[in-house]
Parts: structure tokens; C-alpha cells; sequence
């Protein structure tokens, strides 16, 4: 492979070295001769030296009473320092001092794909980095923003079919440091090697990297991927992620149980709902008559069963996530004898609700609060009237 050359940024950027020449007498502040004014509307920005014999240095005064430096308003230099241009920085962004700065946003380029962590082992739609143009860049995914200081044995990872690993160790803050990227695979773990930089940003690292030889190679960076399907954690990606339950994976959902409501009561002909049956699990309510679970002390007969479910205590805020609750049992004397506890998730536009089966027949859960007028069409089917 052709040995990697670094260009050198900073001194190509540099203004001291990098400068057009400006040699005209006629611009000091003593010539006060008018005959042929200059004009600089017409100046191309950038660097310039004044390499007169009449003098180098921008006056720090203002010349009073203009019409001088041969020109009709003359410019002068209000302070002794300038702001660093863009890309370029010094202890107080002034000069002197300016130099190139490469943990400068202006200065690098951002790689946003998790799909480079190491733990990602499909070979689907595979990144490459044949085509990526040489310069520094800022891993900024929440699968990690390292590159890997270990071999990425067997290749087919980070989203690629040879893996590239740093063989080399972090700098310290503000320095950088020459590293050999490995690009691994079945046959080895460094059979091709690129020459690439790495800078300590303090909070973050930038590399300097250069373009791939061929297009099953790419650089890792990060050790993580999206948690699976149906669950959840802090930033949505590995470590942590646990079941959500606000996932329509994970719940089931009652749906039109209208009788359930606090304000129906058990008719004779009626059949009662019967949660001793129920199969334990996260539930989501969607009903006329109200979707929550009744927070309201209910007698026997009532929400369409025989002995009614209800909760003591008020529904979760959004931010308690998963929270525990009190429930009792209605029973013939309209005491609280069988006490029972639920969890209930908050997802913001809707609550989920973890229901265990009950040990009593013609036991049931109470939801919503709605009044509801239930009008008989024939025989036992009904409707329900807001």
C-alpha cells in the first residue's frame, strides 16, 4: 500500500505564510496628496503584508481631519488586536496567536452511524468507505464515539465486511497522536492498514482519516446498537434497555368493555365480567365509558360485575414511569376485605395497566367513569348511549 501523506493545515492556513503583498507608499497616514485617491472597494479579501518603505503597521490613531493615506476617508486599526478567523482560535480569540484549530466544528466533519458500532453483525446494506474524503471527523452516535483499540476478530461487523480498529492509544487533552487503522477480517486482524491521526478534544476525539482501498471496509466506532424491538431504555440503545411497556408489542387491549364503568350497574339478565379468567399481563383500555381504572369507593354489583376491582389513590405523573398501586375488592358488607396491588405505566396520552388474574368468580376490574344509559335492542344484545 502507497505510504499515507498529511497535509499540513495549519501552515497552509497559516496568514503569517500565506499572504498577498501590499507595497504602496501612497497609503501612509503623511500623504496627504489627493491627486489620485485610493479607492479599496475593489480589494480582494484575505491576508495582506504591507511591505512599504514608508511602513508596515495599520496607524492605532485616528488621522484627524481625513484626507490622508490617499484617500478620501482613511481606515485606521481601532485596538491592537483582530478576532482569529473562522477556523482558527487563541487563548482569548484574538491575535496575535491565531492558529488552526481542528476540534472547530468548521474544521471536521460529523459521522452519525450507529450501524459502525462493533456489535452490529448485519452484513445488509454494508457501509463503505472507498468514497469518504480524507480530513477529520467527529463520531457523534449513541452507540459510542470510540474506535475500537481491539482487534475486530472475523470481520462481517460495523456494518461492513472488514471492520477498521485502532492499533494505537488515545493522546492526552489537546495533543495528537499518529495510529495505525487496522481493517480486519478471517484471514488476520491487520492485513490492511491505513495511517490515520487521532486528537483529544477534552470532551471529545476527532480522527484524521483517509479513504479505503477498497469497499468492504470501514471504520468501527462505538459498542452498542438500538434496543430491540418493543423495548426501551435512557438514550434508546444498549445498555439498559428493558420492555416498554407503552409498546403495542407488550399490551393487550380491552376494548369496548363499556360496562366496566362505575356508573353501570349489574343487571339480572346480565352477564357479569369475570377477571378470574383474566391472563396476567399489561393491558390498554380503550372505551366510551373511560379508559383509567376507577380511583372511587364502588359497592357490589356495580361496573358490570358482581365484585368490583378499584383503585385507592390517584394515577401516576408521566415522569414516576412504572408505579405501584392499592386496589380493594368490593364485597357484600362494603368493606375492603381482599386488598389487592396493580402497576400502572404512565405513556403520556394513555396509561397501561399490569392486571393479574383475581380469585374470585364474577370478580372484576373497574375502568372508566362515564355515565352510560345501556338500551336493550332485543333480547340480550345492547348498545351504549352517551
Amino acid at each position: 500500500m502507497a505510504a499515507v501523506t498529511f497535509v499540513n493545515r495549519e501552515r497552509a492556513d497559516d496568514p503569517c505564510t500565506n499572504f498577498t503583498k501590499l507595497d504602496e507608499w501612497k497609503r501612509s497616514i503623511a500623504n496627504t496628496a489627493m491627486k489620485y485617491r485610493i479607492c479599496d472597494s475593489y480589494l480582494k479579501s484575505g491576508w495582506y503584508k504591507s511591505i512599504s518603505k514608508a511602513g508596515s503597521d495599520m496607524p492605532t490613531e485616528c488621522p484627524k481631519g481625513g484626507f490622508r493615506c490617499g484617500t478620501h476617508k482613511p481606515i485606521w486599526l481601532n485596538g491592537s488586536e483582530l478576532p482569529c478567523p473562522i477556523g482558527y482560535t487563541s487563548k482569548n480569540g484574538f491575535s496575535p496567536g491565531c492558529k488552526f484549530e481542528e476540534c472547530l466544528s468548521v474544521n471536521h466533519k460529523t459521522i452519525d452511524q450507529w450501524q459502525r458500532s462493533t456489535k452490529n453483525v448485519v452484513s445488509a446494506g454494508r457501509i463503505c468507505d472507498s468514497d469518504i474524503e480524507n480530513g477529520w471527523y467527529r463520531p457523534n452516535s449513541k452507540a459510542g464515539n470510540l474506535m475500537p483499540t481491539k482487534c475486530v476478530h472475523g470481520g462481517f461487523k460495523c456494518g461492513t465486511g472488514k471492520p477498521i480498529w485502532m492499533n494505537g492509544s488515545y493522546p492526552s487533552d489537546g495533543s495528537i497522536v499518529n495510529a495505525t487503522a487496522c481493517a480486519a477480517s478471517y484471514h488476520g486482524c491487520c492485513n490492511i492498514s491505513y495511517a490515520i491521526q487521532v486528537k483529544n478534544c477534552s470532551t471529545f476525539y476527532i480522527y484524521n482519516l483517509t479513504r479505503t482501498n477498497g469497499c468492504s471496509q470501514a471504520y468501527c466506532f462505538g459498542s452498542e446498537i438500538p434496543c430491540a424491538r418493543g423495548e426501551i431504555s435512557e438514550t434508546g440503545y444498549t445498555p439498559g434497555c428493558k420492555m416498554d411497556p407503552c409498546n403495542i408489542m407488550n399490551y393487550r387491549l380491552l376494548k369496548g368493555e363499556v360496562k366496566r364503568t362505575s356508573n353501570y350497574t349489574l343487571q339480572q339478565n346480565d352477564k357479569p365480567y369475570d377477571d378470574s379468567d383474566l391472563r396476567d399481563g399489561w393491558y390498554r383500555v380503550e372505551s366510551a365509558s373511560g379508559n383509567d381504572i376507577v380511583s372511587t369507593p364502588q359497592k357490589i354489583n356495580q361496573c358490570g360485575t358482581k365484585y368490583p376491582v378499584w383503585m385507592k389513590g390517584v394515577l401516576p405523573p408521566v415522569h414516576e414511569k412504572i408505579a405501584k398501586r392499592d386496589l380493594c375488592m368490593a364485597m357484600e358488607d362494603g368493606s375492603c376485605q381482599r386488598k389487592l396491588s396493580i402497576q400502572i405505566q404512565n405513556c403520556d396520552k394513555f396509561r397501561v395497566y399490569f392486571l393479574h388474574h383475581l380469585n374470585i368468580s364474577f370478580s372484576g376490574y373497574c375502568f372508566g367513569e362515564k355515565y352510560l344509559k345501556i338500551v336493550t335492542m332485543s333480547h340480550n344484545n345492547k348498545i351504549p348511549m352517551k
